[in-house]
Order: structure tokens, then sequence, then C-alpha cells
């Protein structure tokens, strides 16, 4: 595994040169332009691969972020369904004990007046004592 700088770094050009014997390398002389051109363009691969392991690897983080922004968005999800099932539920609630307290006031009053109580209206009404 070598580092980015090293990646970044081109290494140093070798060009073909006589040894003691008189022989050539094995690798073939390049004129030094096109020697100039070649070490110019590897240096960029070099650049681009380097890139794109560092997309790559924000790539994977972001994915284990998207699926957990996901979960947490269902979760919520969720959570606002129970808090308006839970809203609409004590909504209709209040709205009965609403119309209790308004049958049982009128029930009171028709006592305290000294007067029979008016026919029970509905299936709510406590039985006559």
């Amino acid at each position: 595994s070598r580092s980015v700088v090293s990646l970044l770094v081109p290494p140093p050009v070798r060009v073909s040169s006589p040894s003691k014997s008189g022989q050539h390398s094995r690798q073939p002389e390049l004129p030094p332009i096109e020697a100039s051109r070649a070490e110019r363009l590897k240096a960029h691969l070099r650049l681009l691969k380097a890139e794109q392991n560092v997309q790559k690897e924000r790539v994977k983080k972001l994915e284990v972020s998207l699926s957990d922004s996901k979960l947490v968005e269902k979760k919520a999800r969720q959570r606002t369904a129970k808090h308006h099932e839970m809203h609409r539920h004590h909504r209709h609630r209040c709205l009965e004990v609403q119309k209790e307290i308004e049958r049982l006031s009128g029930e009171l009053g028709y006592i305290e007046q000294g007067l029979p109580p008016p026919p029970a209206a509905g299936p709510s009404a406590p039985p006559p004592p």
C-alpha cells in the first residue's frame, strides 16, 4: 500500500544509457519530449486513481449515512402516524366528555329546581335510582 504522496510524485525518469559493456538496458529509449509527456500522463493517472479511491471511500460513508437516515426517517413517520392517531382519539374523547358534561349539567339543573329529570336520551345515561 503506497501513500497518496508517493502516488502523486512521479518516479525518476529512466533513460536508457549504455552500460560499461557498451550494451543498452532493456527499456527502450524515448526521446526526451515523449519521455516527459509519458511521465506527465503517468503522474496524472496516479492522481486520478488517488482521487477515485477518495471518492469511493466517500461514497461508502455516504451509503452508510443514507441507510441510517432512511431508518431515522421511517421511525419518524411511524412516530408521526402514532401521534396523529393519538390526537384523533383524544379529540374524539374530548367531544364525548363535553357532551356528557352538558347532559349531566342539564340533568343536575332539573334536580336542583325540583323537577323530574328529562327522559334518558341514549345508552350512556345511567339507570334511574
